[in-house]
Formats: C-alpha cells, sequence, structure tokens
C-alpha cells in the first residue's frame, strides 16, 4: 500500500505535535529524520505547484531546525539536537536565500546527505548512499563512539562509496552551536 505524501500543512502539524511532545517528556536528546526530495536548505513538500508552477518547500532551517531551540521549546534547552536530511540539494540558489536568517539555533547539528548545489546519490539496490553509511556506522560504532566520531566515519565511507558511484556524494555537516562538552552518544 502507498503511503500518503505529506503537506506543508502535514508536516507542520507534525512538528507542532512533536514539540508538544518534547515538552512533556522531558527528552535528553532528539533525532529528526527528514527523507524526500529538496533543494538548496529546502524540503519539497507534496503540496501542488505554487501559481508559478513552482514546488512548494519548508525551509529547512527556519521552518524545522529553528523550531526545537531553547526559546521556542525550552525542554530542549542544552541538550543535543540531531536532524539527518536525505535530500537533494541541486537547486539553484536565489536571492532570498543570500538573506540572513532570523533564528536562534544552539546544539544542533544538521547533517545533510549532500553539500549545496548538488543531487543525493543512490543505488538501485540498497538505496540511498547517505542512509546506507549512516545505519551501517551506527550499527556498529554506537557503542563506543561519539556522535561526531561517528559522523566523521560516514564522510568517510562516502569518500570512498563515491569512486564506486556513478556520481560522487559529498555528506555536509553544520555543526551549528554544538559545544565539546555536550556529547551525545547512542546505545547500542
Amino acid at each position: 500500500m502507498r503511503k500518503k505524501l505529506k503537506t506543508k500543512d502535514d508536516i507542520m502539524r507534525m512538528i507542532e505535535e512533536f514539540k508538544t511532545a518534547c515538552k512533556k517528556q522531558l527528552p535528553k536528546s532528539i533525532v529528526v529524520f527528514i527523507g524526500s526530495h529538496g533543494g538548496w536548505n529546502k524540503i519539497c513538500t507534496s503540496d501542488p505547484p505554487d501559481a508559478d508552477g513552482n514546488p512548494v518547500f519548508l525551509k529547512l532551517y527556519e521552518d524545522i531546525v529553528d523550531q526545537f531551540n531553547a526559546e521556542i521549546c525550552p525542554s530542549l534547552a542544552n541538550k543535543p539536537k540531531i536532524f539527518l536530511v536525505q535530500t537533494c540539494q541541486d537547486h539553484i540558489r536565489n536571492e532570498k536565500d543570500n538573506i540572513a536568517p532570523n533564528f536562534y539555533i544552539s546544539d544542533t547539528i544538521v547533517c545533510a546527505a549532500q553539500v549545496p548545489g548538488f543531487t543525493a546519490s543512490r543505488d538501485k539496490y540498497k538505496g540511498s548512499w547517505f542512509v546506507y553509511c549512516l545505519t551501517w556506522v551506527f550499527k556498529e560504532k554506537a557503542h563506543k563512539c561519539t556522535l561526531r566520531e561517528m559522523l566523521d566515519m560516514v564522510k568517510l565511507m562516502m569518500r570512498n562509496i563515491q569512486s564506486t558511484a556513478t556520481t560522487g556524494q559529498i555528506v555536509a555537516i553544520n555543526d551549528v552551536g554544538m559545544p565539546e562538552k555536550l556529547s551525545f552518544y547512542l546505545d547500542p
């Protein structure tokens, strides 16, 4: 059975529900996985195209990541927030992308499958190379490595795969105010 794709309103409602759960349950950290089509720090929704025929996007940082900052979601202050983003980043930037965003994010790592300006690759049988490498590294190393160490391993593994893939791919890791003292370990 085909799963229903998510509109912009669906995604924003899911974010609100997750923030409410974070306020009630007081998590020690959060991990958010986003899988979609995308553009330059944008997530494509399943909404019909806008009046100009363009896809409808959510802004990765303003619309999603920033919703979990300490001002909006105080229960997550000084707690690691990890966003794993499996999307292409291949759309051309426009003038609006050069405007400095107005948001406050800290204690956050955003890890994207590809650097801005390029498409994310996948294997015919294994699927997304990013997800494949990420899950393999987490499965094998979570019991003895920090998140940063594991993400560096994912970057190295992706670089090795790049030589055998038809198109290269470079994982983009954006450490947004994650202090060294704030470690994040995953239990196996």
